[in-house]
Order: C-alpha cells, then sequence, then structure tokens
C-alpha cells in the first residue's frame, strides 16, 4: 500500500504460492525500499509475510492482528516504481 490513509503506514506484502514449500529469504533484498531480511527469514507455505515503514503506525490503521515481520528504511514511491525481491551472491 503505497498511499495509506495516515502518515508511515505504508507497508509491503509477500505472498508464497507454494502449497508444500518454505523459502529462505535469508539476505534477499529488496530493492526499492531498503529492506534486507537478516538471518533464518522464512515464509512458509500458502503464507503472507508484511514489511511495514512504521509497525505502530501500521497497527494503529490496520489493527495488531496482522504481525508484521520487519521494517524498512526506504519509501514507496507514490506515482509507481518496481519493487524488486534481489538474491544474495
Amino acid at each position: 500500500m503505497a498511499n495509506p490513509a495516515m502518515p508511515s503506514s505504508e507497508y509491503l506484502e509477500l505472498f508464497n504460492t507454494s502449497t508444500n514449500q518454505s523459502f529462505d529469504l535469508s539476505n534477499w533484498q529488496v530493492n526499492g525500499i531498503d529492506y534486507n531480511f537478516p538471518n533464518g527469514s522464512f515464509i512458509a507455505p500458502r503464507s503472507y509475510l508484511v514489511l511495514a515503514k512504521d509497525r505502530e503506525a501500521f497497527n494503529s490503521l490496520y489493527g495488531s492482528g496482522v504481525l508484521v515481520f520487519g521494517q524498512y528504511d526506504g519509501n514507496i514511491q507514490l506515482n509507481g516504481e518496481t519493487l524488486s525481491l534481489l538474491k544474495p551472491f
């Protein structure tokens, strides 16, 4: 969500479409929002993973029922941009 109703409550949601395979995101980078996944980061089959600009702002707007995996330092551009999930070397 690039243009939320409350400042700093923007977020990025990833979804694992696999029915039987988890994916290790350790050290992967989301280019465009300046986020690097820490070691031990996995996304389970048919699961969502949410990254938020500001966890408190996100919870205030959307409620605390959605678990925020991490916070990012960058910004999602309001006029659109391509976000890329980059594999580590």
